[in-house]
């Protein structure tokens, strides 16, 4: 049994070398790590599978090689929007704090940057499941500095997904490696809008 577990793990991970090396190693991750971020996100979701997660999960009761199946097809429901089913997984034991590739995302992250239907439904049922909402990923960014970033992208859903963030806690004064806070990316890309929200969230706390 435990050599079988060796070699799916073995499996998995030269599978991840192999689908992520191109957006990670090219990409100046600590200069930069929401472009990073963003260009892991249109290129690398796309392809992500269940093959292609590295899962940070604590196991308990369960057997490793669950935990692995239970926390890929969660992270496979992220993407994809499906609420329903990302509220089972979580009942199931789901680590709502799993993450994609090496470590570097976690899986809020991903529903935040995932460009499917329902990703305010997903976020929030990630949080309830116990979801960090305040966990860093590589480059020391946050879901909210990722929120963010893209707020361009969709304004009125993505002016929710901060919404929520903000509403379970984010914390606005994270800064990551490069010093970058969610308040300077939102200044710098000319959001007003969420300027003056994460103003009056810092300010009512």
């Amino acid at each position: 049994m435990e050599e079988v577990k060796m070699k799916m793990k073995n499996n998995v991970s030269a599978k991840i070398l192999a689908v992520m090396t191109a957006c990670v190693v090219a990409s100046p991750l600590a200069a930069q790590p929401i472009q990073s971020f963003n260009a892991q996100a249109n290129e690398g979701f796309k392809a992500i599978n269940k093959s292609a997660i590295v899962l940070k999960a604590s196991v308990q009761q369960k057997s490793q090689t669950d935990q692995y199946q239970l926390d890929g097809d969660l992270a496979s429901a992220v993407f994809l929007g499906r609420v329903a089913k990302v509220q089972s997984l979580l009942a199931q034991g789901a680590n709502a704090n799993a993450r994609f590739a090496n470590g570097s995302y976690t899986v809020l992250m991903g529903a935040v940057s995932s460009f499917m239907d329902h990703r305010v439904e997903v976020i929030n049922a990630l949080l309830s499941g116990g979801a960090d909402v305040n966990a860093k990923g590589i480059g020391g960014i946050t879901a909210l500095m990722v929120a963010v970033d893209r707020h361009s992208v969709n304004q009125s859903v993505n002016m929710d997904i901060i919404k929520t963030l903000l509403a379970h806690g984010a914390d606005v004064t994270a800064t990551a490696d490069n010093g970058d806070t969610a308040l300077s990316l939102a200044q710098s890309h000319g959001h007003t809008d969420v300027v003056a929200l994460i103003k009056n969230a810092n300010a009512a706390r």
